[in-house]
């Protein structure tokens, strides 16, 4: 395999990197992320663009998916190459800032980089009849269950019980809002800062926030990206959505509680209840023995943060 020591560190690069372990490995993907970005260190441009391309791309897997299916129709193709042309399609389609010139570049060039030339001929084959073609509209799909599958692109178990519980119209309007742009949602550790401090420390490192209406520990950053920030290097904020850190707001913990958190993998909540205990004690368990580990590598970094 061949690299280039300056294009294996480029936001798209790494972006094929982490979809493809998520494919191959059922990682998690903020996990994959957040290690990426902090061991690259990227410019903030460019690790804006690594997250969108991540969490874009699995976001509307289905529906790319739908549209690369024509063009490479029954080839038997390596994961990474088609994790680089879902995540090419992703951009060409959703990234309007982006010239598909770009695009198209640098996929080539991660095809040559990391495959032969019969892949790069084929990636750049594939790209530009992408462009040059009109993409099947989903929205035609004669079969409604499918026809929901693939624009909302959600598992058809999910649109089936959907329509069972809620009937078609109320279906297509929670489907319509699940593949909103997500918030960039952080969580302040507690036990470290509080609420107000870590407002007034994002605010004069030139970052605008609001605070969140579901979680009382929360904030949404609305610009700056908050992994480049002191407070995320040094462990007083971390990235949790708020839905994640509602589940522990809601048990009111007492310091000196001993929880037992039985499904924990991968650690996000156990580190928010252990934020909440001074002399009592949290024990994190999970059936699944590499999920485990994952939990000691989160309580590992954390620890390295925390000095």
């Amino acid at each position: 395999m061949k690299t280039n020591a300056c294009l294996d560190q480029t936001a798209r690069y790494l972006a094929v990197d982490i979809l493809t372990r998520i494919q191959r490995e059922n990682s998690y993907s903020n996990i994959l992320l957040n290690q990426t970005l902090m061991k690259y260190r990227l410019p903030v441009q460019d690790a804006n663009l690594l997250t969108k391309i991540v969490y874009g791309t699995l976001q509307q897997q289905l529906t790319l998916e739908y549209w690369l299916n024509p063009f490479i129709k029954q080839k038997k193709v390596l994961p990474w190459v088609k994790e680089l042309l879902l995540s090419a399609l992703f951009q060409l389609q959703y990234l309007d800032r982006i010239p598909a010139r770009a695009v198209l570049d640098e996929s080539i060039k991660i095809a040559k980089a990391k495959g032969h030339d019969g892949i790069r001929k084929f990636v750049t084959g594939v790209l530009h009849a992408v462009l040059r073609s009109q993409l099947p509209d989903p929205h035609e799909i004669a079969d409604p269950f499918e026809r929901a599958r693939i624009v909302y692109s959600v598992p058809g178990w999910l649109v089936n019980q959907l329509v069972t519980e809620n009937g078609w119209e109320k279906t297509n309007l929670l489907l319509s809002s699940i593949n909103q742009p997500p918030h960039q949602a952080i969580r302040v550790n507690t036990s470290k800062i509080s609420l107000q401090q870590a407002e007034r420390a994002l605010t004069a490192a030139g970052f605008t926030w609001r605070r969140s209406q579901l979680s009382p520990t929360s904030l949404i950053i609305q610009s700056g990206f908050a992994g480049n920030s002191q407070l995320f290097k040094n462990g007083s904020i971390v990235f949790q959505d708020e839905s994640a850190a509602c589940v522990v707001a809601s048990m009111e913990i007492k310091a000196d509680q001993k929880v037992l958190d039985a499904c924990a993998a991968p650690g996000g909540k156990t580190l928010q209840i252990a934020d909440q205990l001074q002399t009592g004690h949290v024990w994190a368990l999970d059936i699944h023995e590499h999920k485990v580990k994952l939990i000691e590598k989160m309580r590992f970094v954390v620890a390295c943060k925390l000095g």
